[in-house]
Order: C-alpha cells, then structure tokens, then sequence
C-alpha cells in the first residue's frame, strides 16, 4: 500500500492535524508523532486504506479533543454496541499523564459474539493496559450494571447507533445515568448513524436523540472518508459562566 494513497482524508497523518476551532490542546509536534501514530494504526488491524483513511481521521480528531484528567488518574471507558474497537486506542493520550483503567463494551450484539470477536476487542483493551469487560444488552428497558456517574468516556464507532436503531434512545438515556458530570461521549459517526441520530451536525443537533435527552455537542469534525467525529457531553445546567469565544460552543458544527 502506498503511503501517500492513505493521505487523502480531511487530516493526513502526515502532516500536523489542525486543531477545531476555540480548542487549545495542540498534537504532539515533532518527528515522532508519525511513528507513534503508525503503531496504533498496526494494533490488530489490516492494512486496508480505506480504514487508514477512517483511523487516521479519527485519530487526530480525537487527539485534540481528549480530556485532561489530574495527572496518573485512571478513567473508565464505556463503548456502545462494539464491534472490533478500531477507535480505542485513540482515546489514550500520546503520553502517559492519564490511563484508562476499565474498559467496558456494552451491546445488544454481546451476548452472540464469537470467541474471536470477544477475544479482538480484549486484545485491543489489554493492549493499552487495561482491563476489559463485557455487557450484553439485551432488553432497552433493563439498565446497565453500573452505578450513577461513574464513566468518564463513551465511545460510538461509526455503525453502533444505526445497529441500536430504535433503541438508540435507552441507550443514550443510560449514558447519560452513568456517565460523570464532565464526561464526554466521544463518536465517529457515518450517514446511516446520523439518521438514527436525528438533527443535523451544522445546526448542532437540535432536535436530535441526544439534544431531546439532555446532551449537547460540543465539536464535531467533517471529514473526506464519510465520517463526523468529535464529542458531545450532558448540558451543563448554568450556562452564566461558560465562555462562548469558540463558536463550537455556541452552536456546534461540522466543518
């Protein structure tokens, strides 16, 4: 595969990814970065280019969104309905100020993973040193086997909300029971999620599941190989002292 056929996607790994709008966390500079970014990129993947495209995207979106927890804390991290957690290891940050202790996979599809399918999200999991854990979902109506307020990350790969279709909404309503007050509920999201979704990323996702539940967007990140990235977090109830200079704030778009 060509280096340069994978360079194509709105942020290329081979340049620096340019930070969203109003956010101050700059990527690591310098000649390393791109070493360091290929060996997440060869954690248990195939060198397919159009999922490089994908990973490279998310990745260097992630990279500028990742929250910044007190130094050596360990965070827990929730995904919905995962499939191969080809997203993971982006939520880890380039150097170890933080580590994500837990994670957690969470789904419908669960409880009729194959060995090998259970066994590819654990190695994943393991690979960033942490332990992994596994939920099946099966009923909306039943709540997940965790506490209030006790996740710090939620993780949506691109095809988790179109598979929970109608249960999207249970599943965003137990988000928002378990994750902390500052806690972020990161995606990458394609068409098909957005539909179920609901709303539009440019008008900030107004009227959407997640706007009717009580989350708000805070970033989101068009890119060239059909994916939205960014984050999202539960609204924040006095809004009096949060500053609006970054317009992502204010009204919250794709770009």
């Amino acid at each position: 595969v060509s280096l340069l056929a994978v360079g194509n996607c709105s942020v290329s790994l081979w340049c620096s990814p340019l930070p969203l709008a109003g956010q101050k966390r700059q990527p690591s500079p310098g000649p390393h970065r791109g070493a360091h970014l290929g060996r997440r990129f060869f954690q248990n993947t195939v060198l397919d280019p159009y999922l490089w495209q994908r990973k490279i995207f998310v990745c260097n979106t992630f990279n500028v969104l990742l929250p910044k927890p007190k130094k050596k804390a360990k965070l827990t991290v929730v995904e919905v309905e995962p499939t191969d957690g080809k997203y993971l290891a982006f939520l880890k940050p380039d150097k170890p100020e933080w580590y994500i202790e837990t994670y957690i996979g969470i789904g419908k599809s669960i409880g009729s993973f194959s060995k090998s399918e259970k066994e590819t999200l654990k190695k994943e999991a393991v690979a960033m040193g942490c332990r992994p854990l596994f939920q099946a979902w099966n009923n909306p109506r039943d709540r997940w086997e965790l506490k209030r307020n006790v996740i710090d990350m939620v993780l949506f790969q691109d095809g988790a909300m179109a598979t929970l279709g109608i249960d999207l909404q249970a599943a965003m309503s137990e988000v928002k029971r378990v994750l902390k007050p500052n806690g972020r509920v990161f995606f990458a999201v394609n068409e098909e999620d957005t539909k179920a979704l609901g709303g539009q990323f440019d008008m900030g996702l107004q009227d959407s599941v997640a706007d009717r539940l009580g989350f708000e967007l805070v970033a989101a990140n068009r890119g060239d190989c059909g994916l939205v990235a960014g984050y999202m977090r539960i609204k924040q109830k006095d809004q009096s002292n949060v500053k609006t200079a970054n317009p992502l704030r204010k009204l919250p778009r794709a770009y």
